[in-house]
């Protein structure tokens, strides 16, 4: 069953995998190692996880793991407020629809009008 939601180590971990591509435990601890210290068996554990919430697949190249992305970081974002805004919706109605409506206002107008074109089609 895949999570939807990421820590921020999670997070900081997939965006290495989606830049980067099919990456062992190693080729993401030496790109965390330029930006902080990290050790190899907590990066291990975090592709576990990310592995067992269904984001990344593993498969086996010589005695290492080599994780890969499940889906794109598009595909992700999509799935992922896709489910937020259904949920805010069925959670608060019309609450959650008074915000979202105050919020267009606040929006750059290119934005607004592609949002208010989108709409007008339903």
């Amino acid at each position: 069953m895949q999570t939807l939601h990421l820590t921020d180590a999670e997070r900081e971990i997939m965006e290495i995998i989606w830049e980067q591509g099919p990456s062992t435990v190693r080729d993401v601890l030496n790109n965390l190692l330029k930006k902080k210290k990290v050790a190899y068996t907590t990066v291990m554990t975090m592709l576990d996880i990310l592995y067992k919430k269904g984001h990344l697949t593993r498969s086996r190249r010589n005695k290492a793991y080599v994780y890969s992305p499940k889906h794109t970081k598009e595909q992700f974002a999509t799935e992922r407020v896709t489910l937020t805004v259904e949920e805010l919706f069925n959670q608060f109605g019309e609450v959650a629809l008074n915000q979202f409506a105050a919020g267009i206002e606040g929006l750059p107008k290119d934005l607004r009008d592609k949002l208010i074109s989108k709409l007008a089609k339903l």
